[in-house]
């Protein structure tokens, strides 16, 4: 039994702790225990539960050996304090909450059976439910806004993780086409495939090639056969000094004569450079029995006869640096020997 109300000075503590621990329905509770030298006070309330229940008992060291003949062997309350404190660091503490009751049930190996102290439901006030309901809000919106924080956290994850999938999947995706680009080519190197891209402002592209040109003769036939009229079309050169260059169009290839085209450009794979038009009036031009070109004859051309005469480069209606022959596009020679040639058409 509780004794009767204490004073103030009664009730104050040397020593305090609070523990957390599980009920018998897996609720949470608060349990705190202090003591004095004449009392041993016990509190517990079930936590974010309203309304607020608070269980308490407060006892001498006689009361205590009334309560359990264990507490005998005890001189002073501290030596309870430890003891209990003892039994919850090794979980041997069960909590059993009642209508109006709160059972503390203490599992004592020694003994071989459990110690029973019973806490008695706290009666309240009005002024204690509005200040329980209070506290109870307050904690029900510290739950509320941790969890739209943890919300937001996971959207946010989420969110990076789905841009780090398709920047994934749009990397691949565009290493894929780009794989795709010029395949079979005996001309382009893998490296040089982003290279080509930049050039058209990473635009996607694909390709299909229009003519493989076979070291022979009779070039021209084999060009008017397969590109004439066709937009778009874009010349790789590789000479047997392994130097590479070529030339873009987006217009047609007329039949003969000159075209207009202020999107046309030379470049050299060598050097990773691209020389826009600078005369867009004589971008292209082809001679039906002798070459075509870019610069109408001038910047870079290739003759009928590939095997015995290949083709040339100056520099006229390009933005070509100067060297000092002018024949930048073929590091300084005029005349290059055909090692491939290879001709295709770009789609946007």
């Amino acid at each position: 039994m509780n004794t009767p109300l204490l004073s103030k000075n009664e009730m104050k503590f040397s020593i305090s702790e609070s523990f957390d621990i599980k009920g018998n329905n897996n609720n949470e509770i608060k349990l705190k225990i202090s003591y004095n030298k004449k009392i041993i006070f016990f509190e517990a309330e079930e936590k974010n539960v309203f309304p607020k229940q608070e269980f308490s008992l407060y006892q001498s060291l006689e009361q205590l050996t009334i309560t359990d003949k264990f507490f005998r062997q005890y001189d002073e309350l501290k030596e309870v304090f430890e003891f209990i404190k003892t039994i919850i660091s090794k979980n041997n503490l069960s909590v059993i909450k009642e209508k109006d009751k709160m059972k503390l049930k203490l599992s004592n190996s020694l003994l071989n059976r459990d110690i029973i102290i019973n806490l008695i439901l706290k009666e309240r006030d009005i002024k204690s439910e509005i200040e329980s309901l209070i506290h109870y809000i307050t904690s029900l919106n510290n739950k509320i806004d941790f969890l739209e924080n943890k919300i937001e956290n996971m959207k946010i994850e989420f969110n990076n993780k789905l841009n780090n999938m398709r920047t994934e999947f749009d990397n691949r995706l565009k290493e894929n086409e780009k794989n795709k680009l010029f395949q079979g080519s005996q001309i382009i190197e893998p490296k040089e495939k982003e290279l080509i891209m930049d050039w058209f402002d990473k635009k996607p592209i694909s390709t299909q090639l229009l003519l493989d040109a076979q070291i022979n003769n009779n070039f021209l036939q084999a060009f008017f056969n397969n590109c004439l009229h066709r937009k778009n079309t874009i010349i790789f050169i590789k000479t047997t000094d392994n130097i590479k260059f070529g030339g873009f169009t987006s217009v047609s290839w007329p039949s003969k004569g000159i075209a207009i085209d202020k999107n046309s450009f030379v470049f050299s794979l060598t050097t990773r450079q691209k020389f826009k038009v600078i005369n867009a009036e004589n971008a292209i031009g082809v001679s039906e029995s002798n070459y075509i070109s870019f610069g109408c004859g001038l910047d870079l051309y290739l003759f009928n006869n590939l095997k015995s005469e290949g083709g040339g480069t100056c520099k006229a209606y390009y933005d070509i640096p100067s060297n000092e022959n002018n024949f930048y596009l073929n590091g300084g020679k005029g005349k290059f020997n055909l090692s491939n040639c290879e001709i295709y058409q770009i789609y946007f």
